[in-house]
């Protein structure tokens, strides 16, 4: 897929995210990000969940969905119908991908958002639609 500078996004780019995960979660997952924001100029949502461990609170990674204006547009064009295909055990952490998708006329898929999950929770996956509808 290519991003609104025309440079191709590919899903090996996605999965490059997994070594940026190995050593420090925060810093990772802020460096990935990062990435997304300032390389393919994507809008980020990452959502946490405090949870409080023996009286110390503690932010817990739940999701985090990318889009990119191309992919905007491509879900402007055919918002019809939704296509969501989920790949398992992608990466080390075993998170779920989910790749949100439309069909154009000729049948061609277009990726118009991808998330990353910590649990498919109902409130989990309606923050990733929600965020689709932004």
């Amino acid at each position: 897929m290519l991003n609104t500078k025309g440079i191709h996004l590919t899903a090996k780019d996605v999965q490059n995210f997994n070594q940026n995960l190995k050593a420090k979660d925060d810093d990772a997952l802020n460096s990935f990000v990062k990435l997304l924001r300032n390389k393919y100029h994507a809008t980020v949502d990452v959502s946490y969940e405090v949870r409080d461990y023996l009286g110390v609170r503690k932010k817990v990674f739940q999701s985090l969905f990318f889009t990119t204006e191309k992919m905007k547009q491509d879900f402007a064009a055919w918002p019809e119908m939704i296509f969501v295909d989920t790949t398992y055990n992608l990466f080390k952490r075993k998170l779920p991908l989910l790749l949100l998708c439309v069909r154009d006329t000729m049948g061609l898929a277009h990726i118009i958002g991808v998330g990353l999950l910590a649990n498919e929770q109902k409130e989990t996956l309606r923050s990733l639609f929600e965020n689709l509808k932004k």
